[in-house]
């Protein structure tokens, strides 16, 4: 794999990751017009880049985090931190076994029509999000976090942006636009560590490590892959958090136009 390659690929997890345009769907794009990416190389740094993005949101929330650990561990008084604690795990719960369904039980085969159908979807759901609201409650219950979850799982679709997804379901349910934000990144930190366990046990199972790919390049991989990602991840969580409250329907046009895109282009 080129040099640049590992540069494009840190680039485009790190910004992607948080921003609601689905990091799936833009590594395929950039593997189906580049060509140049080793599948192999791909898959091995795939969960370091993850790894990487999943420290920008511990450095981000950092306080929030810690603040939440503590509350979840004393399991005996229901705070507010202490349920957020408990909803946030829930979530995963319900994102674990609906993408378990999906992934076992539907062979997604993605296409580049398969993408840009995804990116529209994704696109009219961040601008629905923007119009409708279904409940005046604006707390997260345990049935928002049931559909949480389940918008999480969606997001194992090629092309459905998971913050995309489940901000805007948190929005439809009522939740303010920060918090919703809010929530949706600290539900990623412990997705992105189980994930990654899934994805490192399906690297074992399948015989797929070739770590003569990842030590023998690690210097480059480090500066051109991980630090890009890292930094990147952490400035796309700022801006959400910053412009979310006035600018999240961009987002919706942005996924919107470019899954038009893709299928003129194929025209």
């Amino acid at each position: 794999m080129e040099k640049i390659d590992i540069l494009i690929f840190g680039i485009i997890q790190g910004l992607s990751e948080f921003l609601p345009v689905s990091s799936s769907g833009h590594i395929f794009l950039a593997e189906y017009f580049l060509k140049s990416f080793n599948q192999d190389f791909l898959i091995l740094i795939s969960l370091w880049l993850h790894l990487a993005t999943l420290l920008a949101v511990l450095f981000y929330f950092k306080k929030g985090i810690l603040e939440l650990l503590r509350a979840g561990f004393y399991l005996k008084k229901n705070t507010e931190k202490n349920l957020l604690f408990k909803k946030l795990f829930f979530a995963t719960f319900v994102t674990s076994i609906l993408g378990i369904i999906i992934l076992k039980f539907f062979e997604i085969k993605t296409s580049l029509l398969f993408l840009a159908i995804s990116f529209v979807i994704g696109g009219i759901f961040i601008l629905l999000s923007e119009k409708i609201s279904l409940s005046e409650n604006k707390n997260l219950s345990w049935f928002k976090t049931f559909f949480l979850g389940l918008a999480q799982g969606i997001s194992v679709i090629p092309g459905i942006s998971r913050s995309g997804f489940t901000i805007s379901t948190l929005m439809i349910s009522g939740i303010e636009k920060k918090e919703a934000a809010k929530i949706s990144f600290l539900l990623s930190v412990p997705t992105i560590i189980g994930a990654s366990f899934f994805i490192t046990f399906d690297f074992f199972k399948n015989n797929l490590l070739n770590f003569n790919y990842f030590f023998s390049d690690f210097f480059f991989i480090f500066i051109l892959g991980i630090l890009p990602a890292f930094f990147l991840a952490y400035f796309s969580i700022f801006i959400i958090m910053k412009f979310v409250e006035k600018n999240w329907k961009y987002f919706g046009y942005y996924n919107l136009i470019l899954g038009i895109f893709l299928i003129l282009f194929l025209i």
